[in-house]
This record gives structure tokens, C-alpha cells and sequence, in this order.
């Protein structure tokens, strides 16, 4: 809902950037989260390339908001939450705390396809989490929280039967 919601914003706000010679810092403050939640990062560095330094260099927020898209360009998700991180105005901060939840979420879906296992110090950086909070979603997810590795505890993913016999069955096909 939010994602159609945000969708029918870009246009509406491309739209008013075309139309309009007005350089409005609040209609690039939302496009450009906008941009950001959608995962449309190409739209988004454009965005900041058309932005005149004027408004830019008088911005706080807009220069943040660059640092957050850096992070993702990179995917670097220790330097997008720290960046996140920020007291954003009332016209963004709804999309900007969405976009930190979808982000933690995909990371989980992430972990959980790609990795059998995982250090827990690498997972609290991928969904900023404590070592409490990363115990209690473990438990939640179905997740085996194991303590036995020397050094890092890892949290190792229990895979449901149905997917092991679909990845059994497409082995015995090759």
C-alpha cells in the first residue's frame, strides 16, 4: 500500500519538478525518499545530480539523505543504518523509518535463502539488532541459536522440509 501510495508521489513530484522552475527543497527531500524506499537508486542519483548546488550546499538533510543512498549504491548496511540514523523532517521521516524496516525485513529474507549459517556479529549489522534482539528473532524466525562456535556464536537457519525436498529433488535431476 505505502509502495503504491509512494509511487503515485513520484509522478505527482516529477511532474511539479518539470513544471515548475521553483527549486523546493521539501519536493526533492520527498522525491528523493521516495526514490530511496522504492529501491530505485538510479532515479535517485539522478536526482541528486539535477538538485542545484545552491540547495544542496544549504541542506543538511539532503546531503544525509545522499548518504544513505551511498550506503545502498555500496550496500553497505552498517553505513545505511548509521546514516538512517537521523531526525528527519515531518515530510520524510514516515518513508525514511519504512524504508529502515523494509530494509531490516529483505536482510532477514536474505539471510534466511542464502545462508546456512552466520556469524552473529555479521547479522546484527545486516538488521541493526542486539544480541538480545537477534536471540529473540532467531526464536521467532524458527532459527537454531547456536553458542557452540569458539569465538562468534552463529545463528543457523533450519530449512523446512518442504524447500529440502525441492532442492533434493532438482540434485537428482543434474
Amino acid at each position: 500500500m505505502l509502495q503504491e501510495k509512494l509511487e503515485q508521489l513520484v509522478k505527482m513530484l516529477e511532474k511539479q519538478e518539470l513544471e515548475n522552475s521553483i527549486q523546493d527543497p521539501k519536493l526533492y527531500h520527498e522525491l528523493f525518499a521516495a526514490y530511496l524506499y522504492l529501491d530505485d537508486l538510479v532515479n535517485a542519483r539522478f536526482l541528486w545530480k539535477r538538485i542545484p548546488l545552491a540547495v544542496k550546499a544549504s541542506n543538511e538533510e539532503l546531503e544525509r539523505m545522499h548518504k544513505v543512498y551511498e550506503a545502498l549504491w555500496r550496500n553497505e548496511m552498517s553505513d545505511f543504518f548509521q546514516f538512517s540514523d537521523y531526525k528527519w523532517s515531518p515530510g520524510v521521516a514516515e518513508v525514511m523509518y519504512e524504508l529502515v524496516e523494509k530494509i531490516k525485513a529483505d536482510n532477514i529474507q536474505l539471510v534466511s535463502y542464502a545462508y546456512s549459517s552466520i556469524h552473529e556479529n555479521v547479522l546484527a549489522d545486516m538488521i541493526k539488532q542486539t544480541t538480545e534482539e537477534i536471540t529473540e528473532t532467531c526464536k521467532r524466525l524458527g532459527w537454531e541459536y547456536s553458542e557452540e562456535a569458539t569465538d562468534i556464536p552463529e545463528v543457523k537457519k533450519v530449512m523446512p522440509e518442504t524447500e529440502f525436498f525441492a532442492l533434493k529433488s532438482c540434485g537428482e535431476i543434474l
